[in-house]
């Protein structure tokens, strides 16, 4: 009944998944970032919940050789909402992105590949959000290349302990 190490994370998502190697919704994924324009999902969730948690998008690159990569060239989280703190290197604060503001948070030593997330200063549980601006900034900021392909996008909850249960009432996507 304690904080779990490695977190479960129910979600729902579209692209090809690295790990398993299995496509999901969509044949639009996986696409190179330069040649992205616009990545934008739509989603309303409601929410009952007790515990450490939080509400994410999380995002799979593949290496530049190969669009199916078996190599994972990064994983990128947008953190929407939590009650745990983030464990990752706080790199850079306020960053303003689409009229919101989020905390920037980077760990390299975890896996082969980087794990870099934005975390939100306020709550959202519903609304429109073009996942671009974030990748974005990280190719801007050497964080990234952008040769790597956008793999999969997922939407769900990680959660480390406690109970509840997400309802997601709306979720879709356009990619151009």
């Amino acid at each position: 009944d304690g904080e779990s190490d490695y977190p479960s994370y129910p979600r729902i998502g579209f692209g090809w998944n690295p790990w398993n190697k299995t496509s999901a919704g969509t044949d639009l994924l996986p696409r190179q970032i330069r040649s992205v324009s616009s990545l934008v999902v739509s989603f309303d969730k409601s929410l009952e919940t007790e515990g450490l948690y939080n509400t994410a998008f999380d995002i799979w690159l593949t290496g530049p050789e190969d669009r199916y990569a078996n190599t994972i060239a990064g994983e990128i989280m947008i953190w929407l909402d939590a009650t745990k703190p983030q464990s990752a290197t706080l790199t850079a604060e306020s960053i303003p992105i689409d009229a919101e503001t989020y905390d920037f948070y980077k760990n390299t030593s975890w896996n082969d590949f980087p794990y870099l997330a934005f975390v939100k200063r306020s709550d959202t549980w519903h609304g429109h959000i073009d996942l671009m601006p974030f990748i974005t900034y990280l190719v801007d900021n050497n964080h990234l290349s952008a040769d790597s392909h956008i793999a999969e996008v997922e939407f769900g909850n990680e959660i480390w302990s406690g109970s509840g249960k997400m309802v997601v009432n709306n979720f879709s996507y356009s990619i151009e």
